[in-house]
């Protein structure tokens, strides 16, 4: 199958050689011809500079070049019409009929277009999304879902095993404020009075988080005050979050392999022995990093860390 790229430039190519056998021109150099999508300064679906590339090589000054040009692009099955600015670029329209034909061509061809064996043999991991489970997916993350699925896909038509990842950050400071925020809303539904502080979550899905925890456990965590208490809130939280998640992506048809959580992580071996990697590989050492720019750094002060050797 041709595009209309491919047609273009193989039509640059024939009309090069064509002026040159009937010694109109000098020798043109087509491996300069360059076809582009148009910016929108410019006019057409696609331009070209062939003109400007051929323009300087005339040897008979009595060829009027551009009419001779732009008819025999006009006269392309493909072409709608064609102009040339003055800056000398060829600005070309495509009918839309070809443009069909050719999407059609496509979806009849989609087991054999656009695949190669270019990674056969390669695993490769694409980590994308992660949005911390505090809360629902946002149109911003669901942007960055949109592109790693893209991605991947590319990859895995490009012979690529591929795996989709969601990293799950469920531990640390975010999920202990969510755990707790939650658990206030828990208590506001039997009459406590709460007060959220400045950094805790204020969104109305807590509430109805809450509900669910009241419907199946009544007033069981009232009293209770405790590291289980806290434990529980924080697992529910994230559990139903990202359940949610879940569904939001399979709106969009967006798939993950794998969905890793930071404490499953924490609590396995796979961090030490990731540091002996380094460490053997001679790619740690202690050191002071420079001074943070541009923010406030008041309290900044240098101390030796432990650092992973980048270029």
């Amino acid at each position: 199958m041709n595009n209309h790229i491919e047609l273009l430039h193989n039509y640059f190519i024939k009309y090069s050689k064509d002026v040159l056998n009937k010694n109109l021109f000098e020798n043109i150099n087509t491996k300069l011809i360059s076809i582009d999508f148009s910016s929108k300064s410019r006019r057409g679906n696609i331009s070209s500079n062939f003109y400007l590339v051929a323009i300087n090589k005339i040897k008979d000054k009595n060829f009027n070049f551009k009419d001779d040009l732009l008819a025999g692009l006009s006269n392309l099955f493909f072409v709608k019409n064609c102009e040339i600015s003055k800056t000398g670029f060829i600005n070309i329209d495509i009918k839309k009929e070809f443009l069909l034909e050719q999407i059609i061509n496509l979806l009849n061809e989609k087991d054999k277009f656009g695949k190669s064996n270019f990674g056969k043999g390669k695993t490769i991991n694409i980590e994308f999304v992660s949005a911390n489970p505090t809360g629902p997916i946002t149109v911003a993350h669901m942007r960055g879902a949109v592109l790693g699925d893209v991605i991947s896909s590319l990859l895995i038509n490009s012979g690529y095993k591929v795996t989709r990842e969601y990293y799950v950050n469920n531990a640390g400071s975010q999920i202990d404020i969510l755990g707790n925020s939650l658990y206030k809303r828990y208590l506001e539904l039997f009459g406590k009075s709460i007060k959220l502080n400045h950094d805790e979550y204020p969104g109305k899905y807590l509430i109805e988080i809450a509900k669910l925890i009241k419907k199946e456990d009544g007033d069981k965590w009232i009293e209770k005050n405790s590291k289980e208490t806290e434990n529980y809130f924080k697992t529910y939280a994230v559990q139903y979050l990202i359940n949610i998640i879940k569904k939001d992506l399979k709106l969009l048809n967006i798939k993950f392999d794998k969905f890793s959580f930071e404490t499953d992580i924490v609590s396995s071996n796979v961090i030490n022995d990731l540091f002996k990697i380094l460490e053997n590989s001679d790619l740690l050492y202690n050191g002071i990093l420079e001074k943070p720019k541009g923010e406030d750094t008041e309290d900044w002060e240098p101390r030796s860390q432990l650092l992973f050797k980048s270029s």
